[in-house]
This record gives structure tokens, C-alpha cells and sequence, in this order.
């Protein structure tokens, strides 16, 4: 055995040395640091881009995938600038709100950078206002690599855009949107990305002002501005719309006058535009709570970009801010006035030795003696309290400069109140990104041994990738550990600060990939109660760190990050960490690697939460360890999910029970709630691994199985019992099937699937099955494995935890089939259904002479007999239906007849698809020079229901169009798959696409399927009669065709496919030949009556069916 690993092994070095000393040198990829204009033509054009425009020496207009790019190469040729542009339109009042997604969206993506422009060619447009993305590529690089950031910088603005679409359109009024995005909230989150980590914060501002009231102060926020740069301002205040151009009028503007309305009252929103020369600066001032007669405060939104519509030689800035800001509405005599009443005021509780009364404010007034200092540290606390942030760090930063100055002569009082300063100005930057200058001051504010301090220096560090994170944490945990352990810390103060501590250093650890000590030290937190959420999030997170099953997991991040679809995202992965392969995934076996505290911990959890229920002393023993007990669902990742879930829905649950404490209405309610939160991605394409319960907690997705999975984790948790029922292979169409059922106090299985429909005993489902199954955390006697052990039994139906549950759903019945020859008394034999591409087994039964005996099958359905030997499939006997009165109609043909056969489809027709062409008649296509199409002109009219698959018209109007559209008769919803307009040259039109609202809210169904070059996607509206789908060209166009494809399955007989039918008979598939059709529809002539067919298209697609042919019409199976 040595001898013969030696050997092996000396031959895979010998093959490795060989391969790489007679492999041919791989010609060298070009490596970029610049380009010329003529190079990044040839470049985007080799990434299959089309050049649409030259604009001059440096810049140029491509179009991809629809959408058209400004690109501009830097005069050093080293950086190319890429524009998106006027994706977007809004109006002055919508304008308001948009500045607020503008800075979500720049909060939530880092690639490109949102911004707002005032688009000049729209002169007094109801839209004056247009979004656009900018973004930088900088050439350093092999050419594979650029195209590929290319690519994704190109696709992802897509997304992007579709995301600003969804938020620009919500219909929430600008108060909803400041109580949804309050100050406090967003800086708590701030925060708390700071401590979880794996986020990226807010582009840093660099602030250093402390009056905030004027224009002047505003745009310092920006960087330098030139005065001469200005161009020009315009105000919006309610009904008041003031333009400015003098100079000194702009910058002396306050904030206070802004908003002021036509009336002279104070209190109103506001909106301001300032033109630069290069750039504009939005500013957008929305009321918040907690105004009065003195002071007003608003959430400002501010943002800048580095020009409005022309190209520069810089890198796009788009700098986006937002602060709470106070406009006091008070005079310099009424703050002296209010300052020297806290002083007096504070000087006699001193005096009186009443100290705890003291405010912040007069602690630090006490503390001063010059006037000027007590008046600029008051307003500062004051600031900062009142969560003034920006306002306060002008305040700060001047008492700090006087510290440095004076520090010898500061009383002990003083260098503590530097210490704070220190900490507050520390703070502010370290929230708002600037990482450097948070550190300078963190650094002397972690002097004073605040616990505050430490943490916020610790998260710096952190944030800043400093080299020596580690080793200062490891210092800290090892000092704050003593301090316990020598003083004991009664009152807990250093705990706290222990534990943060060290769930930085097991993050530091993790993005250093030390996994293994990483590892370590997350384990030992999984026993303390404080530690143990992070823990188990940082290990489910290492666990995606390099194993292909954890990788593939992350299908839904992907989505979220790319804007692709579902099964783009899929094949990316598989493409990245390849197909999966059950048979390489290492299986770990939980007798070996669960630990017995796991156990412990899980079922003290679940026994305490089911003494709660008051339906407990309804269910046996054995009901409660089946359907509530259970530690996993089926083989996901395992983890501690009930306590999360408990988290989540907890209270819910409770307040139902308070209402009705009946199990079936609490878990209906649940089912309601769940419906309305309408955060479900529903897709099967990612689901081809499994998902743990805590991941589909917070990432929705994923088709029945997810579905069931997510539901059983919740109601088990919630202590409702509960399991799933499956299908192992669907008998009228592709793929298995699984739905929930939960378990009332009468010991009835109600089944359900929660997001389609609910708990109802009385409406069973309608679908066929064939057999169905139930899943069961015990082994279960009656399986056919455990009586039969020494079968070959194919597939799941060999899983010992598998029940047949059948008759709970068809009810009790024994058919009685025909077979070929006889297996053996008591032997076992199988039926199969069609998949689509072959015959699957779906039930188990025991041969008795030439018979089959199989109990509890479903009715209306074609199985087939089968025997399961040497692990294959051969029919063991005829084609049957199990009709409704439980008789086996056989299907053999055998009476020589023959007939002639019109095919017009290979997969079962309905009515919807005939539906769909007809809804189409009346539409239009429509071409306008204006966004809302208030100019259309109609290009074509459907007269005529459509053929299913291409359409061709030829358009004769002469005129140029910036704007084209599909629009829907009433009631169509505008469903379309496919429209294509073509220019004079016959060159495809491309635009942005634009249109109303899906009817899945963007997600699935959105007008970019229209002009996706993909007939398998379509658009379908919200709004049933006045939606369209159009595209946004970069300049006006004249139409010559239209190609159109209405919505269909794509499985009509078309033209120029290459089609095979066949017929089974005695146990095999025979052909009648291939044919290609010049027409929709397909005729056989000789085809052998009375058997099973199928009609094969060997060019495209999946979807398949066998059929019979009855009174010269296709029957679907």
C-alpha cells in the first residue's frame, strides 16, 4: 500500500513538471496605465458596446445593454469618467424629496455617485430637475481586468437607477420621510456598522465653521469656492420662488430667511439650487419635531456635484450631506440675554452647593471665566446635546485651538473639559467617516480613560485598517481583564468594554483571515450569553469564507449587490465556485459534531417557550418531539435559530394569543402578517443549496422550499406544530414540490403554503400529486427502506424519514396494474410520472404475479410501471390513467389504426395563452420629443391578434422621436415580451428604459424586460389601463420597423425550430421523424392512434409534455 501511494505520487510530479516545462508561454495580456481616445473606442467596442457618438477629442457616447454612457478620458489619459445621465426626471415640489433618496442611494452604494442637475435644454419644463449617476475607472491593469470593472460598473448602474426609481416614486410625504430617517437613527446606525463592521460609511465632509447660518457657510462645507464660480440661485418656499444672481445676495442669505414664506411666516420647507460653474449645490431644509418660538430645526440635506451638463477634466465629486441644523429665530440680544440668565443661574446653584441640578451646558459655563469662551463652549454643548453635530463641531474646534494655546495655564477643570472636547470632535468625524482626523483626537481623548474614548479609538482602528488594531485591543482586553479580576468591578462598569473588546479582535482576526484563531475565540462566545448573537453571526460568516456550499449561500447578497436576476446570479456563481456537487460536499454528521450544551441550550429554549402556548396540553409527547422539538429542518446549515425568531415575532405571537388563544387562528394571523410585510423574493433559481433558517430570517427569498423552511423555523419556534409535506416529482409538469401543514389541537393536518395560501381544512388544494410524503425527524417504521432494506429503492423515496401520507389527501384506494412479466412475489416495483425529459418514480408497491399493487394514488394522471434494477429504470409495464372512479385505463394503441396530427404546442396550452395575444389588440406604439409623451404620435396600431412569437411593421412617418413607448389597450396591463424599434440604417434603437410601474414593484416584471433581448421575460403594469413601457434615446431618432413578441411560454410550434415526435410503445420512445415548419404549427402523417406522445424541440427549451390525441385535439398529462 506505501508502495503504491509512492508511486502515485511520484507520477503526479513527474505530469506537473512535464505540463509546465512543455507548455507553450501564454502570449502576454496587455497591461494599461493610460489610453487614448481611439484606444477606448477599440476597447468598449471589443466588450461588444456600441459607439453611438463621438462628442470631441476626449469624449465619446457609448450604449450598453439599452442604456447609453457619456465617457470622458482625463487629460493624462489615466482615469476615464463615465456619466449615466438624466435617468430620472422630477419637478421643483418632487425635487424636495428626491434630494432624500439622492442621499440614500449614495449612503447604500459606493460605485457611482448620485446627483441632481437642472437639465438647461428643458428651458421652463414641468421637470426641470434630472438624476444622474457619475462614477471614475481608473486604467491600472491587465485589459481582462478593465473589461471586467467595466462591465460591472456599467451593469450595476442599472440597478442603481432602478433602485432611485422605486425610492423617488414611494408615495411618502417629506414628514414621513424625516420620521423614518430621524438624526438620532441614523447616527445609532452609524454606530452600529462602526462596532458589526463589513460596512462601509458615509463619504467623509470636511467641516470646520462654527456659524452654519448663511449660504456661504454652507458651500464651505464642499470644499473651496471660487465667488465667481457662482452663477446663480433659486428658493423655493412653499408658493414663494425666488431667483438671485448678485453675488453678495446668494452668500448672505441665511437659513432663516430661506424659510421664510411669501407671507413673511417662519417655519416652512425649503428648497435651494445654486448654479457654479461647475457643479450645482442642492440644499434641501425639511421641518423637524421639536420646534418652537424660539428656535427652528431642520433636517438639511445638502448636496454638490462638479457640474451641471458639461464635461471636465476632473474626477466627478458628488459630495451628499445631512445634519440636523437650529435656525434660532431669536436676535444677538436674546442669546446674550438667555446665555447670562444659565450662567447666573448656575452661579447660584454653586453657590448653594446644588450641583446634581446643574445642567451639561452650566457644568462648562462654571468652568470658564473669559466671556468669549463661555459663550462658544455654551452654544457648543448646547449643539451637541440638542444632536447639532455639525454646529457643534464649529463650536468645538475653536476651544480646542484656545486649549493648545493655553494649556500650561489651564486649572485641572479645564484639561478634563479638553479631554471631552476632544472626545465630541473625535466623534463627529469618526461618524462621518474621516477617519484621520478622528484618530488625532481620539487619540488624545483616550488619554482620560473614558470607556467612551477607548471604544470609539478602538473603532477607528479598526476602520482605518490600522496595522496595529490587533496588538492595541489584545493590550486593552489584557488590562481591562486585570482591573476586573483585581478589583472585582461590583457595579459591572468595565464589562461592557471587556466584552466589545473582544468581538473587535475576532473581527480584526477575520479580516486579517486568521480564521482559525478567529474561530477559537468566537467558540469560547458562544457560552456567554452577551457574546453568543455576535458569535454565531460570525461564524455563519466565516463559514461562507472559502467552502464552495457556504459560497454558493450567498446567491441573494449577490442579487442585492448586482441588480441581476435570479438566474443570471446562478450561473455567475457557478461560474465563480462551480456547479453543485453533492456527491464533493464534505457531510458532517451530527451525532459526531453536535455538542451536548447545543442540545441543552436548544431544548431548555423550546420547552420554555412551549409551556408558554396555551394549546401545550392538547398534543402528545410524540406530536411535541415531531413537529415543535426538532434542532434543524432538514440538512441546512445547523445554528441556533428560535431565539431570533422569537426576537422577531415573539410579541406578535403573544398579542394574538391574548385575542384568541386558538392555535389555528394565531397561526392564520401570522400567515396574514407575513403576507403583508410583501418581502419575499419568489424564485426557485437560487434554490439549489440549503439555506439555514437564520439566513432566510433576514435575506427572503427562494421558491417553495425556502418558503416551507423559513414558515416551519417560525411556527416551531413560536410553538406552534407544525412540519412540511412534499411531492418527489410533480406529475404535469418539471420539479418537485413542498408546502406546510401545522397540527391542530384536534390532531388534524392542515396544510398550507403561507405566501400563497392560508391554513384552510375545508379548501384543499387542487393540484394533482401523485404521492405525497411528510417529513419526519424519526425513522419511520412503515417506510419501504426499513421493510425492505435489502431493495434498491430509487431516490428520496429511500429516505427512512420519509411517511406516505397520500390518503390524507386522495383518501384510501388500491390500483391493481398490468405488468410485463412477473418481478416475484412480494418484490417491490415502482410508478413513474413524466419530468419533462423522462419518467421519475413517485411511489413504491409490491408485485404479486403479473400484477403491481399500488394504495393511495392520485387520479387524472399518467404514470408508467417501472422496476428498479442495477440502478436503472425499465418499464414493467403499459402506460395508464387512474381515472376518477379508481379504474386503470391502459394506453397501448394496438389496433393498427393510424391518423394525421396538427401540433400546435409542446407544452400544455391554456387558456391564458390565448388571453394574452388577444389583450394586445389596440395597443400602440407611440413616438414624442417630451417625457410625459404629451406630443405622441402613434407609429402603429394592433388591428389583429398577433402571431406569439416575432411581429414585423414597417413605420413610415418621417418624424425624429427622443422618446418611444409601447402603451396597452385598457385592461391589458401593457403585458408585452418584446418591442424593438430600428432606425432609417436598420440599426436597433437604444435608450434607458422608462415606463410605469410593474406589478411586482420593480422586482421581476419592470418595463427593462420589454428591451432586454429576451422573449422568455415581459412587462406586466400595476395599473391595468394607462401603463406603458418606452426607452429615453440620447438623441431624437427616426423609427422605419417595430418588431413586437407578445407575453407567451415561448412553447407555441414556430417557425425555424427543429421538432421530433415520438410515440411510446412497449416500454420505449419511437420517432416519426424531425421537421422544421415555415409556419406556427407542425403535421405528422402515419402517426400509430391511441398511444402516448411526445413533441420534442431540439433547437431551444425545457418545457415538454406528453400528450394523447383525441378528436383531433392535443390532451395534456
Amino acid at each position: 500500500m506505501i508502495i503504491s501511494v509512492v508511486l502515485v505520487s511520484m507520477m503526479v510530479v513527474f505530469v506537473t513538471v512535464y505540463h509546465f516545462v512543455t507548455k507553450p508561454k501564454k502570449q502576454q495580456e496587455k497591461i494599461y496605465s493610460a489610453m487614448t481616445t481611439d484606444e477606448l473606442i477599440r476597447f468598449v467596442q471589443s466588450m461588444h458596446c456600441e459607439l453611438v457618438k463621438r462628442i470631441d477629442a476626449d469624449a465619446i457616447i457609448i450604449g450598453f445593454q439599452g442604456g447609453y454612457f457619456h465617457l470622458l478620458r482625463e487629460k493624462t489619459g489615466q482615469n476615464i469618467q463615465l456619466y449615466y445621465k438624466d435617468f430620472y426626471a422630477c419637478s421643483y415640489e418632487q425635487s424636495k424629496k428626491i434630494v432624500f433618496d439622492i442621499n440614500n442611494i449614495n449612503c447604500r452604494y459606493t460605485a457611482w455617485t448620485c446627483y441632481l442637475r437642472k437639465s438647461h435644454e428643458d428651458g421652463e419644463s414641468e421637470t426641470p430637475f434630472t438624476a444622474c449617476l457619475s462614477a471614475c475607472l481608473f486604467l491600472s491593469g491587465s485589459e481582462t481586468q478593465l473589461k471586467q470593472h467595466l462591465r460591472v460598473l456599467l451593469e450595476s448602474s442599472f440597478m442603481i437607477a432602478r433602485s432611485f426609481k422605486e425610492l423617488a416614486e414611494q408615495s411618502d410625504s417629506i414628514q414621513d420621510v424625516l420620521v423614518k430617517k430621524e438624526f438620532e437613527n441614523r447616527l445609532a446606525l452609524l454606530r452600529r456598522k462602526l462596532e458589526i463592521g463589513h460596512g462601509k460609511l458615509l463619504e467623509p465632509v470636511d467641516v470646520s465653521r462654527q456659524d452654519m447660518d448663511q449660504i456661504e457657510d454652507i458651500l464651505s462645507l464642499f470644499g473651496t469656492v471660487k465667488q465667481e464660480d457662482i452663477k446663480g440661485m433659486t428658493l423655493i418656499c412653499n408658493e414663494r420662488i425666488e431667483r438671485r444672481t448678485e453675488l453678495l445676495s446668494i452668500l448672505s442669505l441665511r437659513l432663516k430667511d430661506a424659510v421664510m414664506d411669501e407671507k413673511g411666516q417662519a417655519g416652512k420647507d425649503a428648497l435651494i439650487c445654486i448654479t457654479l460653474a461647475e457643479g450645482q449645490l442642492v440644499i434641501a431644509l425639511e421641518k423637524a419635531e421639536g420646534s418652537n418660538e424660539r428656535s427652528l430645526y431642520y433636517k438639511l440635506s445638502a448636496m454638490r456635484t462638479d457640474r451641471v451638463d458639461a464635461f471636465f477634466d476632473e474626477t466627478q465629486k458628488g459630495r451628499v450631506f445631512s445634519s440636523m441644523i437650529e435656525v434660532r429665530l431669536t436676535t444677538d440680544h436674546d442669546d446674550y440675554w438667555e446665555l447670562k440668565y444659565m450662567l447666573d443661574d448656575a452661579k447660584e446653584k454653586a453657590e448653594n452647593k446644588q450641583f446634581d441640578e446643574l445642567t451639561e451646558e452650566q457644568q462648562a459655563l462654571l468652568a470658564y471665566t473669559e466671556p468669549t469662551l463661555q459663550t462658544t463652549i455654551y452654544w457648543g454643548k448646547k449643539f451637541f446635546r440638542q444632536q447639532c453635530y455639525l454646529q457643534a463641531l464649529g463650536c468645538y474646534l475653536s476651544i480646542f485651538r484656545y486649549y493648545q494655546v493655553h494649556w500650561t495655564e489651564l486649572p485641572e477643570r479645564g484639561k478634563e473639559e479638553y479631554y471631552v472636547i476632544c472626545y465630541h470632535i473625535g466623534f463627529v468625524y469618526l461618524t462621518l467617516g474621516h477617519f484621520e482626523k478622528a484618530y488625532y483626537y481620539l487619540t488624545n481623548a483616550k488619554r482620560n480613560s473614558s470607556i467612551h474614548a477607548i471604544r470609539d479609538f478602538t473603532n477607528c482602528l479598526v476602520e482605518m485598517k490600522d496595522t496595529g488594531a490587533l496588538e492595541y485591543i489584545y493590550s486593552m482586553v489584557s488590562l481591562v481583564g486585570s482591573q476586573i479580576k483585581m478589583y472585582g468591578d461590583e457595579k459591572n462598569t468595565l464589562f461592557p468594554l471587556y466584552h466589545f473588546l473582544r468581538r473587535r479582535a475576532a473581527q480584526v482576526l477575520v479580516n486579517l483571515k486568521y480564521y482559525s484563531q478567529a474561530r477559537e475565540l468566537l467558540y469560547q462566545m458562544l457560552g456567554e450569553e452577551e457574546n453568543r448573537e455576535f458569535a454565531e453571526r460570525e461564524l455563519q460568516y466565516l463559514e461562507s469564507m472559502g467552502a464552495q456550499l457556504d459560497s454558493l449561500r450567498q446567491g441573494y447578497r449577490w442579487m442585492q449587490r448586482t441588480g441581476l436576476s435570479a438566474k443570471a446570479v446562478k450561473h455567475k456563481l457557478w461560474k465563480t465556485f462551480g456547479e453543485p456537487d453533492v456527491r464533493r460536499w464534505m457531510k458532517r454528521n451530527d451525532a459526531r459534531s453536535v455538542t451536548a450544551d447545543f442540545l441543552i441550550r436548544h431544548i431548555d429554549y423550546v420547552f420554555g417557550v412551549w409551556e408558554k402556548r396555551p394549546w401545550a396540553s392538547y398534543y402528545s409527547f410524540e406530536d411535541f418531539c415531531e413537529f415543535v422539538l426538532p434542532y434543524r429542518i432538514e440538512r441546512e446549515p445547523l445554528e441556533f435559530w428560535q431565539e431570533a425568531y422569537v426576537r422577531r415575532y415573539g410579541r406578535l405571537c403573544d398579542s394574538l394569543c391574548a385575542v384568541n388563544p386558538d392555535v389555528v387562528f394565531v397561526a392564520s394571523a401570522l400567515n396574514d402578517h407575513l403576507r403583508a410585510e410583501q418581502n419575499w423574493y419568489a424564485s426557485s433559481d437560487l434554490s439549489f443549496v440549503e439555506y439555514g433558517a437564520l439566513q432566510l430570517l433576514d435575506e427572503r427569498f427562494g421558491g417553495c422550499r425556502e418558503l416551507s423552511g423559513f414558515n416551519v423555523a417560525l411556527f416551531r419556534a413560536l410553538g406552534i406544530p407544525c412540519g412540511i409535506d412534499r411531492v418527489v416529482q410533480n406529475p404535469h409538469r418539471i420539479g418537485s414540490h413542498m408546502w406546510t401543514f401545522m397540527v391542530d389541537t384536534d390532531g388534524r393536518k392542515l396544510p398550507y403554503l403561507w405566501n400563497y395560501y392560508n391554513i384552510d381544512w375545508e379548501e384543499r388544494m387542487e393540484e394533482k400529486y401523485g404521492k405525497v410524503y411528510r417529513d419526519y425527524f424519526s425513522v419511520q417504521t412503515t417506510n419501504w427502506a426499513v421493510s425492505y432494506p435489502d431493495e434498491d429503492i430509487p431516490g428520496i423515496l429511500k429516505n427512512p424519514f420519509l411517511r406516505d401520507v397520500s390518503d390524507e389527501y386522495f383518501g384510501r384506494n388500491v390500483a391493481v396494474v398490468p405488468l410485463y412479466d412477473s418481478a416475484g412475489d412480494g418484490r417491490l416495483c415502482y410508478l413513474a410520472v413524466f419530468n419533462n425529459a423522462g419518467w421519475s418514480p413517485v411511489a413504491v408497491g409490491t408485485a404479486a404475479g403479473f400484477q403491481g399493487v399500488f394504495n393511495n394514488i392520485d387520479t387524472a394522471i399518467v404514470y408508467l410501471p417501472v422496476y428498479h434494477r442495477e440502478g436503472k429504470l425499465t418499464a414493467a409495464g403499459d402506460p395508464f390513467i387512474y381515472t376518477k372512479n379508481h379504474e386503470v385505463k391502459s394506453i397501448r394503441g394496438g389496433n393498427e389504426s393510424v391518423q394525421k396530427m396538427h401540433l400546435v404546442k409542446k407544452y400544455t396550452g391554456t387558456a391564458m395563452d390565448r388571453l394574452l395575444l388577444d389583450l394586445m389588440v389596440q395597443g400602440v406604439f407611440e413616438g414624442a420629443n417630451t417625457p410625459d409623451f404629451r406630443d405622441a404620435v402613434v407609429l402603429h396600431r394592433i388591428t389583429e391578434v398577433p402571431l406569439p412569437d416575432s411581429n414585423w411593421v414597417r413605420v413610415n412617418c418621417p418624424s425624429e422621436f427622443r422618446y418611444l413607448r409601447y402603451r396597452g389597450p385598457k385592461g391589458s396591463n401593457s403585458c408585452i415580451a418584446e418591442a424593438m424599434f430600428f432606425d432609417a440604417d436598420g440599426k436597433l434603437i437604444r435608450g434607458a428604459c422608462i415606463g410605469t410601474p410593474s406589478a411586482e414593484n420593480g422586482k421581476t416584471w419592470d418595463c427593462t424586460k420589454v428591451y432586454d433581448g429576451s422573449k422568455h421575460t415581459y412587462f406586466a403594469a400595476q395599473d391595468a389601463d394607462t401603463s406603458w413601457a418606452g426607452l429615453q434615446l440620447a438623441i431624437p431618432v427616426r423609427v422605419s420597423r417595430i418588431c413586437y413578441i407578445p407575453r407567451n411560454d415561448d412553447n407555441f410550434v414556430k417557425p425555424g425550430d427543429l421538432y421530433e415526435l415520438l410515440v411510446w410503445d412497449r416500454g420505449q420512445w419511437y420517432t416519426m421523424g424531425r421537421q422544421v415548419p415555415d409556419t406556427y404549427g407542425l403535421d405528422y402523417e402515419g402517426v400509430p392512434a391511441g398511444h402516448l406522445y411526445w413533441l420534442r424541440d431540439l433547437t431551444e427549451g425545457v418545457e415538454e409534455r406528453i400528450f394523447t390525441y383525441e378528436q383531433g385535439k392535443q390532451v395534456w398529462w
